[in-house]
């Protein structure tokens, strides 16, 4: 096969556009990756802990209580375990650091999405729960309303 300067031009532009349709896919879906064949999340970037300090507890939210200076969940984990939390802060702007949507900030009009009154979950509802080991770095709840009702089994299903 004979190369000109136009089939490599034309290479290189396949391989820039592959590449950035990689790049926006990624940004797309901040807190996940492909592994396996399936989607693994990745920690939140607000961790501060090793990687080897860290572990995650993905799965359905079994029992919810919530109010004004403390959140106490149990989760029934894809990995078949069971693992409680509990959350102790002063007020509900304290909180909102600790919580993530779909792997993105916070916000007051997110309430809605994960609890149908105050402090009462919607059925179904899953979430990734992020717990360092270090003793010193808070657990993060990264709720993931998208996902209620799925029973998954190892990974996540992309939307």
């Amino acid at each position: 096969m004979i190369r000109t300067a136009s089939t490599v031009s034309v290479a290189a532009a396949f391989v820039v556009a592959v590449l950035l349709a990689a790049m926006t896919r990624a940004a797309a879906l901040p807190t996940e990756q492909v592994a396996r064949g399936g989607r693994r999340p990745l920690p939140p970037a607000t961790l501060s802990c090793e990687r080897n300090q860290l572990t995650s507890w993905q799965g359905e939210v079994r029992d919810y209580r919530r109010t004004e200076s403390s959140t106490r969940l149990t989760i029934d984990t894809d990995s078949e375990t069971v693992e409680e939390l509990s959350l102790d802060f002063g007020t509900k702007e304290a909180l909102r650091p600790l919580f993530l949507i779909q792997g993105r900030p916070f916000t007051d009009d997110d309430w809605s999405r994960i609890e149908p009154s105050p402090g009462q979950l919607k059925e179904g509802m899953r979430a990734i729960v992020w717990v360092c080991l270090d003793e010193q770095t808070r657990p993060i709840i990264d709720w993931r309303p998208d996902e209620v009702g799925r029973s998954i089994q190892g990974f996540l299903i992309a939307s």
